[in-house]
């Protein structure tokens, strides 16, 4: 990402550095080293991500937001590619180009292939998904459309997962429905080197 490009047309625009007061700098300086580890890269990011010093505004919910976000990314019990199945169809049935373009970037350091993140788009219903990945999958739309579980999903998932994986994976789907709001309320802007989401027209 360019040094040079900063977001525009944010209702909210990010926390400029020196704004920053102690408790938002100690949280943000370990950031850059967390996305760059989901990224799969070894440097770490040149600056926070745009959504993090935009909800820096807010510091008294931004420590314990950034404490739980990193439990589920970096301390986990879900398989990461997994997590970034459920996290990407969240992002597609709320409609969020940020978390999209962010997480697509995750999911193919987790070992998801082009192929596999564009069905993601197509659904639980797409041929080329195993057992597990369409549960997951309709455990995302489930939650999104019912805010509950089928029988039939969740009899699938409790054959493949431990109820703390179980549990991790409900609050992954209403992890990223909260921030795929946030995004899109906020106009959070997607920073030009990441992907939007693909047409909703294509097969």
């Amino acid at each position: 990402m360019s040094d040079e490009w900063l977001p525009t047309g944010q209702r909210i625009a990010p926390l400029a550095a020196e704004e920053w007061d102690p408790r938002v700098r100690a949280v943000l300086a370990p950031t850059s080293d967390r996305v760059a580890a989901l990224e799969g890269r070894e440097d770490a990011a040149p600056r926070p991500l745009h959504i993090l010093t935009t909800l820096a505004h807010h510091p008294v919910l931004f420590e314990p937001f950034i404490a739980f976000a990193s439990t589920l990314t970096l301390r986990g019990l879900l398989p990461r590619r997994d997590a970034e199945i459920a996290s990407l169809r969240t992002a597609w049935n709320c409609g969020s180009d940020f978390e999209w373009g962010h997480h697509r970037l995750y999911g193919l350091a987790a070992g998801l292939s082009e192929d596999e993140i564009a069905a993601i788009a197509r659904g639980p219903g797409e041929p080329s998904w195993n057992e597990r990945d369409s549960a997951l999958l309709r455990a995302a739309d489930e939650l999104h459309t019912e805010q509950t579980l089928t029988s039939q999903t969740w009899d699938v998932l409790a054959a493949h997962y431990d109820p703390a994986q179980i549990i991790e994976l409900l609050f992954t789907v209403g992890q990223y429905t909260t921030l795929s709001r946030v995004t899109n309320a906020l106009k959070i802007s997607l920073e030009p080197h990441l992907e939007g989401l693909p047409s909703r027209a294509e097969p």
